[in-house]
């Protein structure tokens, strides 16, 4: 019909704009419009939606063009005459005496209209002619065609469990019945949690690289006699470690004057950050995991000492304390397990663990002292002297009897201050809290008295005894002395037949060390620069401007967290202008996500597109769930579709330019190099000696410094004698290098003695395992026996169903669910499968519920239908594939 229409029509020029180009063809608006009136009379698709279903027809037209045309597929002229007379053979117009007249439609080819239609078909043959090509190469057999014919239509009703390995490697005489009476006497402990929320400050090291200048100066010149004559990146060396030292003080000594400011309500320039509320066990992005514990045994307002993390010096404050109230039933019911589970165990273990201790006291011999301490905090209610002076009075009081103990008892008892008598461990044992393992710090580092500064208050401590060798009683070490206990090896004829069996399991790695030189790629940079110029830029980018086409684009930073709190908090702080880069060196975990460039909007996942799409300029999204965690962005990029101008991407195209030319300036100076040398001894011949380089022994597997890994090269560096230079040069991050072996180790394997550790470990880690799984099994037993799950998982995370599910369908929470949809489909209704590891931390059960499948009668009345189903549906994918593969631009 559409042919016989076209013969009649009216051809006119009509201005077309390209709507979007396909590699180097054009769709034009007209062709557009055209292609709409495919969807007339469809009043579900509103016009938008139209003209997209549209142009995404025409798009895939023309790529199966260009895929024929890439393939050599064709028309001939008999498919085309024998299309025409299909469609128009019986049109009045090409008949004669009710017969099909070829004369006529030789003269119609010639005319225009008719040159529109031959084309129209010809395209039309092609595309079909392709698409049947493409089709019939997806070999789908009739077993194949079955097997996902009952994938999509078995339905299931499923049930199922998901256990922490954790939760149930316990002893098999645990009883969940005396878990419900613990639960029932102790539900209110677990009902809420203490959670600490904290304010804190870092002083950044950077702050600080110009301020020791002057003294670094100086110290090299006090350390550095005329005399002396070092090698440049030796004196270099000295200058880092002069400047880390000096860097490392002034931060400190900021951290602790700061500090004070905050003690004496005194206003302070840097920013001060906070956190939500945190439990014992959050870890908040990348600040220390040591300040949680500190926090908890803390009071509230109460500042703690400078703490180094690395990169500058950080203090924290308690601002609030309080307890969290939960009201996830199964989650307060797991921490009740976790807690009877522990108490059992403990119980279970007393008993070896006692005679542990008492048949090998040797091993629990420690240095202790016994010590006096004096707590200060501030003066009376009704005192007119303040805080700091009151300390400041305290300690020079203290100060001058350090020695004199009656005098001591009488500064306590006329100041009313906190003195006791303790003894401390200094060494294996954590003592009761923080202070006492601060004090222990500082007695191992030969300071038997001092003073501690924890906040508001401050401690006084001074050596009484001291004793190199002191027993602790075990029930004050019970709690820890698990962790010491040392299980005797066994004379065991399992491990030693699992040696003999693993032999080439247990080796030493092969190890190197290397020398050599890395000539970098940007070492010309400088030298470069000069040669190019804007014009030859500019020209390249002209030469190559399709290239530039951008679709909607979005350029973000963003602030990942696996703790909702943190996410909220974040995004207040971030609006009341704290600097969001220093929100992200706190709170940012990890993930891998861009950050800084500029990413197609499409290539974002749904959530993060909007979240960012209505975010203006400049802005803050709010927190973003996304997987496991938020995402809490800052939005510093928007960019239309288009072409980018010149002056967005110059200095890219610049920076490309340059590293071409220095990359092959550095690779030659790396080729002169090489032919000229053999042996590490030469190298000093060619290069200047603070360039060359020498590794540390380290094991080959490892990448080394500078070079990275050496994996890939590994095999023939090890038939390398000691000093030959390696065969070929190596291209690392920095630009080229090339190296010599100065010293190697090649692997050898270990004895059994060597071994015998490791063996345990995997032996433990069995036993781990199975026994978790006997736990879990005899669970799953009274549940096929018909005992209520419910009941039976009440503590291990709840019995789970789904409904309605598909072979194809993924159980939530299970990462490989597509393996135990194959076994359900093996099975019958109202199976009970074993436990299945799911992962290294989780075991899994499952019970079907209900089970129907399709019959094959069903399918064998329906397979050509079916079979026409599956191959649009593997023609849409490749369609998708082979799109993304040709340069496919839209221009609106």
């Amino acid at each position: 019909m559409k042919y016989v229409l076209i013969i009649f029509l009216v051809i006119t020029n009509i201005y077309a704009e390209t709507a979007a180009t396909v590699g180097s063809y054009k769709i034009d608006s007209e062709q557009l419009a055209e292609e709409m009136k495919n969807y007339e009379g469809k009043p579900e698709y509103s016009y938008h939606q139209i003209r997209n279903l549209a142009l995404n027809d025409l798009i895939n037209k023309q790529l199966l063009m260009i895929y024929a045309k890439k393939n050599g597929i064709m028309v001939v002229n008999s498919e085309l005459e024998a299309f025409f007379i299909k469609e128009l053979g019986t049109h009045e117009k090409f008949q004669t005496n009710g017969s099909f007249n070829y004369s006529k439609f030789e003269n119609f080819k010639l005319t225009s209209k008719g040159k529109k239609i031959i084309r129209a078909m010809k395209k039309e043959i092609l595309l079909n002619k392709t698409k049947a090509v493409i089709t019939n190469s997806f070999d789908i057999s009739d077993s194949e065609l079955l097997h996902q014919y009952f994938a999509e239509n078995t339905e299931i009703d499923l049930s199922y469990a998901i256990i922490d390995l954790e939760d149930v490697n316990v002893p098999v005489n645990i009883s969940i019945k005396e878990a419900d009476h613990y639960f029932e006497r102790n539900r209110y402990k677990f009902q809420t949690e203490k959670k600490v929320k904290l304010k804190l400050f870092i002083i950044f090291d950077d702050d600080f690289i110009e301020d020791v200048q002057p003294f670094i100066d100086e110290r090299m010149r006090n350390s550095i006699s005329d005399e002396t004559e070092l090698p440049d990146f030796e004196m270099l060396k000295l200058r880092k470690a002069f400047e880390q030292e000096e860097i490392k003080k002034l931060s400190l000594e900021k951290a602790i004057e700061i500090k004070e400011k905050l003690e004496n309500d005194e206003p302070i320039s840097y920013p001060i950050l906070e956190t939500p509320y945190l439990s014992m066990n959050d870890k908040p992005g990348k600040l220390p995991s040591v300040i949680i514990p500190m926090a908890f045994e803390m009071k509230k307002d109460q500042l703690s000492d400078p703490i180094y993390i690395g990169n500058g010096q950080l203090v924290f404050m308690v601002d609030d304390i309080k307890k969290i109230k939960y009201d996830n039933e199964l989650f307060i019911a797991n921490r009740a397990w976790k807690d009877f589970v522990l108490k059992q165990k403990n119980k279970y273990n007393s008993d070896d663990y006692r005679e542990y201790f008492e048949t090998h006291i040797d091993k629990f011999i420690i240095p202790a002292a016994v010590i006096t301490k004096i707590e200060f905090s501030r003066p009376g209610l009704f005192s007119k002297v303040n805080r700091k002076d009151y300390q400041q009075k305290i300690m020079k009081l203290i100060e001058e009897n350090i020695y004199n103990d009656y005098e001591l008892m009488q500064i306590i008892e006329e100041y009313n201050l906190k003195g006791t008598i303790e003894i401390i461990y200094l060494d294996m044992f954590e003592n009761n809290d923080v202070i006492d393992n601060t004090i222990a710090d500082k007695i191992n580092n030969q300071l038997s008295y001092g003073f501690i500064s924890t906040g508001y208050s401050t401690v006084f401590y001074k050596i009484n005894s001291y004793f190199p060798e002191f027993i602790p009683r075990y029930k004050n070490i019970q709690s820890q002395i698990n962790e010491f206990i040392e299980i005797t090896p066994k004379d065991s004829v399992d491990y030693k037949e699992y040696y003999d069996s693993h032999k080439r399991d247990f080796k030493t790695p092969d190890s190197l060390r290397i020398g050599g030189v890395i000539i970098p790629v940007n070492i010309s940079f400088a030298d470069l620069q000069a040669e190019l110029t804007k014009g030859k830029i500019y020209k390249e980018y002209q030469k190559n401007i399709t290239e530039y086409y951008r679709e909607r684009s979005v350029k973000f930073e963003y602030i990942y967290t696996t703790i909702k709190g943190c996410a909220e908090i974040v995004k207040e702080q971030a609006d009341s202008g704290i600097d969001f880069s220093l929100l992200q060196f706190c709170f940012g975990e990890d993930y891998n996500l861009d950050q800084n460039t500029i990413i197609d909007y499409k290539a974002l996942p749904e959530k993060i597109q909007n979240a960012l799409s209505i975010t203006l300029m400049n802005a803050f999204t709010k927190p973003v769930q996304f997987g496991e965690g938020w995402f809490v962005f800052y939005k510093t990029g928007d960019y239309n579709a288009g072409v980018i101008s010149f002056n967005e991407v110059k200095s890219e195209l610049a920076r490309i330019a340059l590293m071409k030319k220095a990359d092959r300036i550095a690779s030659k100076k790396a080729k002169a190099i090489f032919d000229s040398t053999t042996y590490f001894s030469q190298l000093s011949k060619y290069v200047e000696a603070d360039r060359i380089f020498q590794t540390s022994f380290q094991d080959t597997d490892m990448p080394f410094e500078k070079l990275g890994s050496i994996n890939k090269y590994k095999k023939d560096l090890m038939r390398i004698w000691k000093n030959e230079k390696f065969s070929s040069i190596i291209k690392t991050d920095e630009g080229y290098a090339v190296i010599f072996i100065l010293k190697k180790r090649s692997s050898k394997t270990l004895s059994y003695d060597e071994s015998l550790s490791k063996i345990e470990e995997i032996y433990e880690a069995k036993k781990r395992f199975e026994t978790a799984r006997t736990f879990v099994s005899s669970i799953k037993t009274r549940i096929s026996a018909g005992a209520d799950p419910d009941s039976l998982l009440f503590y291990l995370g709840g019995w789970k169903s789904e409904f309605d599910l598909t072979l194809n369908s993924k159980i939530p929470g299970v990462e490989f669910s597509q393996l135990i949809m194959e076994d359900i489909l093996r099975r019958e209704e109202k199976y009970c499968s074993p436990v299945i590891p799911i992962n290294e931390d989780q075991l899994l059960f499952y019970y079907i519920s209900r089970l129907k499948r399709p019959y094959q009668n069903d399918f064998y009345a329906i397979k050509e239908i079916y079979r026409n189903k599956i191959l649009n549906r593997e023609y849409n994918k490749w369609i998708q594939q082979y799109r993304a593969k040709i340069d496919v631009k839209i221009n609106f």
